[in-house]
């Protein structure tokens, strides 16, 4: 399942509960960059393999097993690239358009996902997302119920207000 998810208003954090079958797999992105409870693997976003705990860094493309289910995220805008980016400060994965050398977002306050930008997530098998444990956060890092746009398997994109999600 390809899902894309594309926010209107400033997003900082994303925590995610998906399930394949009975089993549920958690990606909890505050978590990983803040508390170090995690690995992934990928390229950081200066071409650089990378594996193991990330810290906050921006990506071409990252992948993280979680219960046995493979989440890849990229991040691009609909006119060109960018980069997913693990945000530190209890913010969570957003988008970023450039980076430092040092993988670092440049100017440090793009980091969440805005208007125009796409966050990719594509699992390696049939999952199930449960919006009701999604959380995502402001450019404050507070969290807020936002609408946003998502695309199942590459298609068109749909409304989603998360408030009304049942």
């Amino acid at each position: 399942m390809k899902t894309k998810i594309k926010k209107t208003i400033a997003l900082a954090g994303l925590l995610g509960i998906v399930s394949i079958h009975a089993n549920a797999s958690v990606y909890n992105f505050v978590n990983l960059i803040d508390t170090n409870n995690g690995s992934i693997t990928g390229t950081l976003g200066n071409g650089s393999a990378f594996s193991g705990n990330p810290g906050e860094a921006g990506f071409q493309t990252f992948d993280w097993t979680v219960g046995g289910l493979t989440l890849t995220a990229t991040g691009s805008t609909v006119t060109g690239g960018a980069f997913a980016y693990l945000d530190s400060g209890n913010a969570g994965l957003g988008v970023c358009k450039a980076l430092t050398a040092n993988n670092q977002c440049t100017p440090s306050s793009d980091d969440n996902v805005t208007i125009n930008e796409v966050l990719d997530l594509h699992f390696d098998k049939l999952a199930e997302i449960d919006f009701n444990q999604v959380i995502f956060r402001d450019a404050n890092h507070k969290i807020i119920n936002p609408n946003i746009e998502i695309s199942v398997n590459g298609g068109g994109f749909s409304a989603l207000n998360l408030t009304s999600v049942q």
